[in-house]
């Protein structure tokens, strides 16, 4: 129970000091994108642990496509900015 509790402070805690678009520590890219995929793949592996094989194994390629892509589209996770 406990860890249900502390492992997404600790994910929420690490997405806002280093990934959020706002932070003052954020890591520049590649070094962002590879934390975050990081962050999702551990995500989707603890989803699967948990008896949700499925989703955890859909959630983390899932979850890495749309950074990447948002990377590439100039998204809102900071990618350059349409003019």
């Amino acid at each position: 129970m406990l860890l249900a509790i502390a492992l997404p402070v600790l994910a929420t805690g690490v997405w806002g000091i280093w990934m959020a678009p706002t932070s003052r520590r954020r890591l520049a890219d590649p070094a962002r994108l590879s934390a975050q995929c990081a962050l999702f793949v551990i995500t989707g592996a603890l989803v699967a642990a948990a008896g949700h094989g499925l989703w955890g194994a859909i959630f983390a390629p899932v979850a890495i496509a749309v950074f990447a892509t948002s990377r590439i589209t100039g998204g809102v996770t900071g990618g350059p900015k349409a003019e």
